[in-house]
């Protein structure tokens, strides 16, 4: 039976074989360990990383956020972006905690399956609310940076954990 690291790096073996050939370097997996952890360092609040691990103009595309009121739509063009969606991200939380579980590099593609915990700052005494995601970074060939975050959460399941209710399902 194939675990989801299988399946996860099936897909991005297959993914790759589809991009064109260029005559930039190749990423090596020490570098995918590289820009991985620094990733996590950035979200876990150590925002020297930033400029070591994103390209300038950086996009993110992302499930739009669930509020206790409809959703937001979030938009990152660019690093400065990024990092106002980070302290966004961080800000009603006493302690954010983002670890890694899971991380597969190929070619200029790290996928990274992680979790979040976080007790929010106005919260009953012992509320810690978790989140699963996955987040694809797509990195420039020639520079190594990530140019591009697809992400994934389950925020649905997080805005029920903070007390949100969404509507009718």
């Amino acid at each position: 039976m194939l675990g989801i690291t299988d399946v996860l790096a099936a897909q991005l073996f297959e993914v790759s074989q589809d991009l064109p050939d260029r005559d930039e370097k190749a990423i090596s997996a020490q570098w995918h360990d590289t820009v991985a952890g620094n990733y996590i360092k950035m979200w876990n609040g150590d925002l020297s990383y930033l400029n070591k691990s994103l390209a300038p103009n950086v996009v993110q595309y992302i499930d739009r956020l669930p509020t206790g009121n409809g959703s937001i739509e979030v938009t990152v063009t660019n690093s400065t972006a990024f990092k106002s969606f980070i302290d966004f991200s961080r800000e009603p939380y006493a302690q954010y905690t983002f670890t890694s579980n899971i991380r597969i590099g190929v070619d200029n593609i790290v996928a990274l399956r992680w979790t979040l915990s976080a007790v929010p700052k106005t919260a009953p005494a012992n509320l810690t609310v978790a989140i699963n995601g996955t987040d694809i970074l797509i990195l420039n060939r020639c520079s190594g940076l990530i140019e591009e975050v697809q992400g994934s959460s389950d925020t649905i399941n997080f805005s029920h954990q903070l007390g949100q209710t969404l509507g009718k399902v």
